[in-house]
């Protein structure tokens, strides 16, 4: 699905989502400082990344009415561009623009089903101006109570995401561990760490188990260019009943695990009595 669109959002929920934006800490970015002065040392980058960002106050408006909004069809990717050049016959945002966003929501794997991954929603963005390109992506976090809870964010550059997405299927001794990676035209390598008890403040790949036990791969192809978020899941069992897990997504450009791992945020789930 794909069409373009002006974009919508109200004067009270710019200032909702600011403040959250603001409170979690949203712009700023997961990468170093020398990064950070070298991208915004030109002109058109610095917009790119504002018409980017403004593309995500779009979007974060219509999934924190709807945890669940994805157009009209939830099986598949939305996609739409919003055009900010005022030009009267404006261009798509895959060519140079005055000033673009491409907009993209991923679907929620199992939709209709019972195990269908609610949260959280990855959303990536793509800001052009003039021949700069800016791309970041959020990962909207829900509670059970569909509420809007966090945002993590982080600009694509040359490293693969990694965002670890809520359990499905959990029994008393079995449940499957979802995520997302944009492999950024890598072939990737992912994987879950998961335990009981202790609980680390953030993800590695030391802690408890690792699921698979080897690797799966996301592999760009003709359906999957490598550039835009792909899920993943494992399924794991020889669970406790009635105890809580925490895990998290783990992914690599190596299957060796040489190269720097990139982690998801880590998670939870409670097994059935």
């Amino acid at each position: 699905m794909h069409s373009k669109q002006n974009g919508f959002i109200s004067i009270p929920l710019v200032i909702t989502l600011s403040a959250l934006i603001l409170s979690f800490g949203l712009l700023a970015s997961f990468t170093s400082e020398s990064d950070i002065a070298s991208s915004f040392s030109s002109g058109n980058a610095s917009k790119a990344l504002f018409y980017a960002k403004a593309g995500m106050r779009d979007i974060l408006e219509r999934v924190s009415i709807n945890r669940d909004y994805n157009g009209t069809n939830n099986l598949i990717d939305l996609t739409y561009d919003i055009d900010f050049s005022g030009d009267s016959t404006p261009t798509t945002c895959d060519t140079p623009s005055d000033g673009c966003a491409s907009v993209r929501l991923s679907k929620q794997p199992d939709y209709g089903s019972s195990t269908v991954v609610r949260s959280p929603r990855i959303i990536t963005v793509t800001g052009r101006y003039k021949d700069a390109v800016r791309k970041i992506q959020y990962d909207a976090v829900f509670s059970s109570y569909t509420e809007l809870i966090s945002v993590k964010h982080a600009e694509v550059k040359v490293l693969p995401t990694a965002s670890t997405g809520g359990a499905t299927s959990i029994t008393s001794s079995a449940a499957t561990l979802n995520g997302w990676s944009n492999p950024n035209s890598n072939s990737v390598y992912t994987w879950f760490r998961y335990d009981d008890t202790p609980v680390p403040t953030t993800c590695d790949d030391s802690f408890g188990t690792r699921a698979p036990s080897g690797t799966a791969v996301i592999t760009p192809s003709p359906t999957n260019t490598g550039t835009d978020p792909v899920h993943f899941a494992t399924s794991i069992a020889s669970l406790a009943s009635n105890k809580t897990y925490y895990y998290c997504a783990i992914v690599d450009t190596e299957s060796s695990g040489s190269s720097p791992k990139v982690y998801g945020d880590i998670y939870s789930f409670r097994t059935l009595p």
